[in-house]
């Protein structure tokens, strides 16, 4: 008896924790500016088409990545203007090359499980926009990353990690 009163309590205990844990996310979430709603929505495209299909720690890294070259003063200050911005005729993410054209395309209609997985990528985006200073980095400081199946020219560059489909590095020190 006084284990089953142990694990109710313990349930209820958490229960409390992840309601409590939400309305304070949703707090949070009322307070972030027109502007600040507008660079979590190009955070969530960026997890969305680098990182939509792979496990959540895989989609945090690359949010993180976002946010690590925003923050690096290598890029542009915003996350916007760092998913957006081209080198010559190289978009620093692919599919803002190579799929944006379809993605705006008015006629292009998201599927009931591409909207799902859209959905969770605006999730991990504003958890990582609201906790990146305070979280740990599952990238260990990257800049950079690809897909296991491209073999990159990149020099000056070291290995960080491996997650899910995704081979992420940094700069290597002078």
């Amino acid at each position: 008896m006084k284990k089953t009163f142990a694990v109710i309590l313990a349930i209820c205990y958490l229960c409390s924790f992840n309601i409590a844990h939400t309305e304070t996310l949703y707090k949070k979430i009322k307070v972030l500016t027109k502007s600040e709603k507008k660079q979590v929505e190009c955070l969530a495209q960026n997890v969305y088409y680098e990182a939509g299909y792979e496990p959540t720690k895989g989609q945090i890294a690359v949010a993180l990545v976002t946010l690590n070259r925003v923050y690096s003063g290598l890029y542009p200050k915003s996350i916007c203007g760092t998913m957006t911005q081209k080198v010559e005729d190289t978009c620093q993410f692919s599919w803002y090359c190579d799929d944006y054209k379809r993605v705006k395309a008015a006629s292009y209609r998201y599927t009931k499980r591409e909207k799902e997985v859209f959905e969770h990528a605006r999730s991990v985006a504003l958890y990582t926009y609201m906790n990146y200073k305070n979280m740990q980095d599952v990238t260990h400081g990257a800049l950079f990353f690809h897909t296991k199946d491209i073999t990159p020219s990149w020099q000056n560059v070291r290995v960080t990690t491996t997650i899910g489909n995704h081979i992420f590095y940094k700069k290597r020190k002078a």
